[in-house]
């Protein structure tokens, strides 16, 4: 309630923007995934409508947005040893295991209504031999971790020592807790008369209760989201892969219908002979 009544009437905003990160997750027997993202942005805002609510729906007396923007984002095997720089829409690496060329997110909220756009761009994915090893190596060492810490503490629990309770005290504690059992019921038959007779003296509360439910006014919710130029591959060890592409979804929906459009697919077989394979937009070369 003090929280709620600090921002009753305030607005907020807030931005934050972080460029050119990367990180590495490995262990001694795998070498592991290096991740890389030259650019992502957020910007919030909430304003206040006016709108008089309850306390418990405060949230739709504030108008809200944001923006969610990202720019190029690679994951690969730290054995492929690619470089940001390298990255490209148009061709994929071998053991690139995602790339991402642009998200785009916007959410937009007047009171009740809400709408979601968005796109993506430029997506490749590939799942292969030796992600598959990988993973399961992190998993591995991941669980031996959890073992050992789980072993260390139980040991330091097994340490202390409790006083033995004597027979006086168990009885006592037994006598109390069957009291206090019978306490609870009691408590519950008589909490349950009093609801009884509540609804009687006021039948009128539990409706009065539902139709201001009914009286609130609908919420209506938007999306469209748009995904261009997918590719997925899944290689194998001996240098074989199976790659689909689609070339657009669209996925739309609103309060009178809900739409999805799948445009140009296409499965290609491709012998990895090269480090690179190109691409094109709408088509494979």
């Amino acid at each position: 309630p003090a929280l709620l009544s600090w921002i009753e009437g305030k607005n907020f905003s807030t931005s934050v923007e972080v460029s050119d990160m990367s990180s590495t997750i490995s262990t001694a027997a795998c070498t592991g995934l290096h991740s890389q993202l030259s650019h992502a942005r957020f910007n919030g805002s909430l304003k206040s409508n006016g709108t008089v609510v309850d306390k418990c729906e405060w949230f739709h007396a504030y108008n809200a947005s944001c923006e969610f923007d990202v720019q190029n984002v690679s994951c690969c095997l730290v054995e492929a040893r690619l470089l940001l720089e390298q990255t490209s829409n148009r061709q994929h690496y071998w053991g690139q295991v995602l790339h991402l060329g642009t998200l785009l997110m916007k959410m937009k909220k007047f009171s009740r209504d809400v709408k979601v756009e968005g796109m993506m761009d430029n997506l490749q994915f590939e799942w292969s031999t030796g992600l598959c090893n990988s993973l399961s190596q992190l998993l591995a060492a991941v669980r031996r971790n959890t073992r050992t810490a789980s072993a260390s503490s139980g040991a330091m629990g097994g340490n202390s020592s409790s006083l033995p309770l004597n027979n006086s005290s168990a009885e006592a504690d037994l006598r109390f807790g069957t009291n206090a059992q019978h306490v609870d019921q009691a408590v519950d038959q008589i909490s349950a008369e009093d609801e009884t007779e509540l609804k009687t003296l006021h039948p009128s509360s539990s409706s009065s209760s539902s139709s201001s439910a009914s009286a609130r006014p609908a919420s209506v919710f938007m999306l469209k989201f748009d995904l261009s130029n997918i590719n997925v591959f899944v290689t194998n060890a001996v240098g074989v892969s199976v790659m689909m592409r689609v070339d657009r979804v669209g996925l739309s929906h609103s309060a009178s219908q809900s739409i999805l459009n799948v445009d140009g697919t296409k499965v290609q077989y491709i012998v990895c002979d090269k480090q690179v394979f190109w691409l094109i937009d709408g088509l494979t070369e």
